[in-house]
């Protein structure tokens, strides 16, 4: 890997990254300039190529690039930044597993389905040696909803 943060002596930013090995391939190139058109704005782009092999499971190769501008909001040092990414996703050798019909038959909910759903974030921790003891092996404090309850209309009557 190479990176400048002063590259030719003018505040440019360069990255040559080339990584490889028998699982993931990782290929960068990316370059800022500070005052493109000798303005301050800032414009960069960065070029990438990813293969990576998930054993047993599938290969994704991604190739892609971010466009990013920058220009100053004030009079003082804040600067407000935009991107534009592009990312082509391709995945290949894809396990047997997941097109065994009857894996993708099997049906979590055969009775009903849920009528709602929801996400919450929780910390967990190990439980102490009393509550090991006694078969409970973790403590767990909610931190957050990670998003609401929510429902497919027409399943409760609702519509």
């Amino acid at each position: 890997m190479f990176q400048t943060a002063n590259f030719l002596g003018r505040g440019e930013s360069l990255t040559v990254s080339l990584q490889g090995g028998q699982r993931a391939q990782d290929y960068t190139l990316a370059f800022t300039e500070p005052f493109l058109f000798d303005r301050n704005v800032t414009g960069g782009i960065n070029l990438f190529k990813r293969d990576v092999r998930y054993i047993g499971q599938f290969t994704q190769k991604s190739t892609g690039g971010v466009l990013t501008f920058g220009m100053p909001i004030g009079t003082g040092f804040t600067r407000f930044f935009t991107n534009y990414a592009y990312e082509r996703v391709r995945v290949t050798e894809v396990s047997d597993a997941y097109n065994d019909p009857l894996l993708l038959a099997r049906n979590p909910f055969p009775d009903q389905p849920p009528k709602y759903v929801r996400a919450q974030f929780y910390d967990y921790t190990f439980a102490g040696s009393e509550e090991r003891a006694e078969g409970v092996w973790w403590d767990r404090q909610l931190l957050r909803e990670y998003f609401p309850a929510v429902y497919l209309k027409g399943q409760d009557g609702m519509d």
